[in-house]
């Protein structure tokens, strides 16, 4: 998949580096999509990147503009810099791999080991009682993180 932005981004993603993204990604799988002015366009710094990864899910069928053929990269989700390019002035390309953590970031909603326990937060209706479920799960600080990231498992 592919996704631009509109700056130099190639001093913070040198190759061999790994990092983890943390937020949704919005990309596409139509490298054409990114000539519009609001993705790359065609002037001014820009860095693209060409991303290898796993968890990406198609959400064309979702999005109010189908013809972007847009695929969500899920959050929390480590990569790995695999090479760097600059093909013309002010045009950065980045070459990404996703790649499995050491520990896991982010627990899938269907992992079977968060366990859901319906609170105090109830609602009675005419034939049937509605529970705001809470997901109960052990959440790692960033320090952790680091942390274990050190360390091999």
């Amino acid at each position: 998949v592919f996704r631009g932005v509109n700056l130099d981004l190639s001093n913070q993603y040198t190759q061999g580096k790994t990092f983890i993204w943390w937020g949704f990604s919005s990309c596409t799988t139509s490298i054409e999509v990114l000539e519009n002015k609001q993705f790359l366009g065609k002037t001014g710094e820009k860095t693209l990147f060409t991303i290898e990864c796993d968890s990406g899910k198609d959400i064309s069928r979702h999005s109010y503009y189908q013809s972007e053929k847009e695929v969500l990269l899920l959050a929390a989700r480590q990569f790995i810099v695999v090479g760097c390019l600059q093909p013309a002035p002010g045009l950065h390309m980045i070459q990404l791999k996703e790649t499995r953590p050491p520990i896991t970031l982010l627990q899938s909603a269907t992992n079977q080991s968060a366990q859901i326990k319906p609170t105090s937060n109830s609602y009675q209706s005419n034939h049937s009682t509605i529970s705001t479920p809470t997901i109960s799960t052990n959440p790692i600080t960033t320090n952790q993180i680091s942390t274990q990231s050190y360390i091999k498992l």
